[in-house]
């Protein structure tokens, strides 16, 4: 939620001070992080530089007009995803808005920082992205996604490109992922074993499946429940590496759903599975969902915990 900035002071308890004059609107979040301590001390960002690394910065034109970020020539833009450009591409193939969200973030908490938006798709755009940023000096780093190809141990490629940026002086602020409700964990028969989903109609279902060992082979699928109460399979995974199976985008058209988990061959291991979407209830393991690379050991995980949701 976004309030006009004489709003967003009012009801925040005990401030008495304007927010930086440079700031059309301040987000809420703002004054619940304490930004407005540091602006009664003039701390606005003056002098420092943080770079935004995202899938993608579409609105961008439309932010700017509307007061939310500095204009284009005050900020540096630095792309390594030449197929999509500025607007990026999310997990289902849609330009993303989300860099720009992030970068108002950033933007109303230390008006006066330069910003570096920095776009990428794969995971080895994001390794380049990391070492440019290093390479140019940049100090500080946030970048709110993860990347579900394991392995989660924080020794992934992902990973180590955040720990290479570290080792040379970058502070590398990351999500923690948001996965608590949409991470299973658990030992898997190869006749299948079923985890209850509820999605809702039209909501997007997209998994991974990881493990341990090349020596072992798992897969998933998803089923639907049809008429007379029977499941039928709607979706199968394919390998992805030796260690990871992946399905593609499927659109749930309503009725129940399940997910099924299979350990074919190999010694019984645990599996990690991960939703990009939907959670799995009752069923759901917080222990070990952050994914990479906000498990890696240079970089500052952080999370938000909700009134109803595990993160």
């Amino acid at each position: 939620m976004r309030f006009h900035a004489p709003i967003a002071m009012a009801v925040a308890v005990g401030a008495v001070l304007a927010p930086p004059a440079s700031a059309a609107l301040v987000s809420q979040g703002t004054l619940r992080v304490g930004a407005d301590a540091l602006w009664s001390r003039g701390v606005l960002g003056q002098g420092q530089t943080v770079a935004v690394i995202d899938k993608g910065f579409a609105g961008l034109d439309r932010s700017i007009a509307f007061g939310e970020l500095p204009p284009r020539q005050d900020m540096t833009i630095q792309l390594f995803d030449p197929a999509s450009g500025l607007d990026g591409s999310d997990e289902f193939g849609q330009p993303s808005v989300h860099g720009v969200r992030m970068a108002e973030l950033i933007h109303d908490i230390a008006p006066q920082a330069h910003l570096v938006l920095v776009g990428y798709r794969t995971m080895e755009q994001f390794a380049q992205a990391a070492a440019w940023v290093a390479s140019q000096g940049i100090p500080i780093v946030t970048h709110s996604n993860s990347f579900l190809t394991p392995p989660f141990d924080g020794t992934g490629p992902a990973a180590r490109a955040v720990d290479a940026a570290a080792a040379a002086g970058v502070l590398w602020l990351n999500s923690a992922g948001n996965f608590g409700q949409r991470h299973w964990r658990g030992v898997a028969p190869p006749t299948g074993l079923a985890i209850p989903i509820a999605p809702r109609p039209g909501d997007p279902l997209v998994y991974s499946l990881a493990w341990g060992s090349p020596a072992v082979t798992a897969s998933l699928s998803v089923e639907q429940q049809v008429p007379g109460g029977a499941w039928a399979e709607v979706q199968r995974s394919t390998p992805e590496s030796s260690i990871n199976a992946v399905t593609t985008p499927l659109i749930t058209t309503g009725g129940a759903y399940r997910v099924v988990v299979r350990q074919e061959a190999g010694p019984p291991v645990e599996l990690d599975l991960v939703s990009r979407t939907v959670g799995f209830g009752a069923a759901a393991v917080p222990d070990g969902s952050i994914p990479a690379p906000g498990n890696a050991a240079g970089a500052v995980a952080v999370g938000d915990r909700g009134r109803a949701e595990a993160h």
